[in-house]
């Protein structure tokens, strides 16, 4: 009873003995599968650095492009800058060919500006700004919160520099206000210059030339988009002063242009230009509002190309301006 038999004790021990055994692979595992397990680590750690060798050799790649893409640009700003300020220096013989060549290069900064805006930003889209009234006041507003939309893009050039306080708003302002007001200088002196020998149609090319002045004050300071904080009514009367003052400023500058020069080559192909880019400009405005799936490279691109179709043709707009002041100064050497 105390003693039991061999069979039964080496029954008994026969399981624990095999559960030690599966204890004992368990724990220490097979030698080959370790290696196995170590050569497949080394691999994911020899991908893991190839992968990131691959990803850092792109971003620099990217990077040089990026800065080759820079310098040329900066290189081709400059030598038109000087460029122009050279042939300036040698035609600044009275105050119209003077007007002609300060707004001639004022415009030249402006295209160069929003050029660079355009090539190397990475992601355009609509911001729109919050006001709040200033403390003590009910008529001073100040900006309070900036809003990213990225499903919308930017619509034109005013639409972009219309946050107040931003780089591009300050620009805009101070480049197209000042190109407008040495215009309106150039009108005043010529309306003293008018005699017998000019055509009532030279004379209303000289108004038509003022009007267009106007036009580009008033789009140089009221911008075309309010703020979601603006009553409905005042949005609207901001967007119909700034598209009135671009109507003037667009399409008098051509005519004023047209009628002076009695239509001639380049003073068609400018207006044909003109209206060639902005029906392309509006067309794009119309079919982008009809698109439902947009991602974030459609509306950088959309914005790109509505803010470089505008810009080109206002660029038309104002060459045909600075060409017919110069034609007031050649008129009086």
């Amino acid at each position: 009873i105390f003693f039991p038999q061999t069979s039964e004790l080496s029954q008994a021990v026969a399981p624990m003995s095999s559960e030690a055994d599966e204890k004992q692979v368990v724990s220490y595992g097979d030698p080959k599968d370790e290696d196995s397990d170590e050569e497949k680590r080394l691999n994911l750690d020899d991908q893991l650095k190839k992968t990131v060798e691959e990803k850092l050799d792109h971003q620099s790649n990217k990077s040089t492009v990026h800065i080759h893409k820079e310098a040329i640009f900066y290189s081709i700003a400059v030598f038109a800058h000087i460029s122009l300020i050279i042939f300036s220096y040698y035609n600044m013989q009275n105050a119209y060919l003077s007007i002609a060549c300060i707004s001639m290069l004022l415009s030249m900064v402006y295209i160069f500006f929003v050029a660079h805006i355009l090539l190397f930003s990475k992601t355009l889209c609509e911001h729109t700004v919050d006001f709040t009234v200033l403390t003590g006041s009910n008529f001073n507003y100040v900006g309070s919160n900036i809003n990213a939309n990225a499903q919308t893009p930017w619509n034109s050039i005013s639409h972009i520099s219309h946050i107040r306080g931003s780089s591009l708003n300050k620009w805009h302002s101070i480049l197209m206000s000042s190109g407008s007001i040495l215009g309106v200088a150039a009108v005043i002196f010529k309306l003293f210059d008018l005699t017998q020998d000019h055509s009532k149609q030279q004379t209303s090319a000289v108004y038509l030339l003022l009007c267009a002045c106007i036009g580009g004050i008033l789009v140089g300071h009221v911008e075309a988009y309010g703020s979601p904080s603006f009553s409905r009514g005042w949005n609207l009367c901001l967007e119909a002063l700034h598209m009135f003052g671009g109507f003037l400023y667009i399409l008098c500058g051509n005519l004023a242009y047209l009628l002076y020069t009695n239509a001639n080559v380049v003073s068609l192909i400018l207006l044909s230009g003109t209206v060639v880019f902005f029906a392309v400009y509006r067309i794009n405005m119309h079919y982008q509002y009809q698109k439902a799936k947009r991602h974030e490279k459609w509306v950088h691109r959309v914005s790109v190309f509505n803010i470089g179709t505008e810009v080109t043709a206002i660029a038309f707009s104002v060459c045909a301006m600075n060409l017919l002041v110069f034609e007031f100064g050649i008129e009086t050497e």
